[in-house]
């Protein structure tokens, strides 16, 4: 085979120019995402941002729980030193008594007089050695001083009785707290007797 004009023949490697724009001028797809679609990804993003936190928060709460305990197993105790002392040293006590005639009401065979009687007799011997004690009641003129020793706050309180014509229960303590005021001691207690009667 032969040809007249072999030199056109390269021509046709022209052929590749439009093969290349048809590659180059192609269009891509476009990606279009349905409303629908994004409003559930949205949605499964929160979800996942919601669980991560709870699962979190749950994490937090279970090793929370596990220290406290370790916590409370360990029996943590403070003490206080400076001005509160320990619980050995002595104390300023004012022990006041209700001797209103409502404290004469009986109960399981014993007045309400007689029980803060009982108790307080105990609560004397309780108190750290050195204390200083003082039993007030609601008589009127009732003196508010220190007594020299226990066995005499343990005579006062045996002696004592209900009277017809008392001062409040507050203004007992008033004249309590004055008396503690005076003593050097770092603590100062208050005991009160009383039924919890409206009149208390």
């Amino acid at each position: 085979m032969t040809f007249v004009n072999l030199s056109l023949l390269a021509g046709s490697a022209l052929i590749v120019v439009p093969i290349v724009l048809h590659l180059l001028m192609r269009r891509k797809p476009m990606r279009l995402e349905f409303p629908a679609l994004r409003f559930i990804q949205t949605r499964l993003d929160a979800n996942r941002r919601r669980l991560q936190l709870r699962h979190l928060l749950l994490l937090l709460l279970r090793a929370g729980i596990i220290a406290i305990l370790a916590l409370a197993l360990a029996r943590p105790s403070v003490r206080l030193a400076g001005a509160l002392g320990s619980q050995e040293s002595p104390v300023a006590a004012a022990l006041v008594f209700d001797a209103a005639p409502h404290m004469e009401y009986r109960h399981e065979n014993q007045s309400r007089l007689e029980a803060s009687r009982d108790l307080g007799l105990w609560l004397v011997t309780q108190l750290p050695e050195r204390s200083e004690i003082a039993v007030l009641d609601t008589r009127l003129g009732s003196p508010a001083a220190f007594l020299p020793d226990r066995g005499a706050a343990k005579d006062r309180i045996a002696r004592l009785e209900s009277v017809a014509n008392s001062q409040s229960l507050p203004a007992a303590l008033d004249g309590a707290m004055k008396l503690l005021r005076q003593s050097t001691q770092p603590r100062k207690e208050i005991y009160v007797f009383t039924d919890l009667s409206r009149g208390g």
